[in-house]
């Protein structure tokens, strides 16, 4: 992932592909987060890792 992407990548829009829409990571944190989680990733040359957290639901 390019050093300038960093920082906005979650942000809608924010695409590093040509025929990118820059919708897909700004929809996946909305979800994560409305479900108390959090998005990450580490990127490195030639790799990008994203790890979902999420909270355990109640046993009902």
């Amino acid at each position: 992932m390019p050093a300038q992407l960093r920082s906005c990548i979650f942000y809608p829009l924010v695409t590093g592909r040509a025929q990118g829409t820059g919708l897909g990571l700004a929809v996946a944190q909305e979800l994560v987060t409305r479900n108390g989680g959090i998005i990450e990733f580490e990127s490195e040359v030639g790799r990008t890792v994203f790890t979902l957290l999420l909270p355990l639901g109640e046993h009902t």
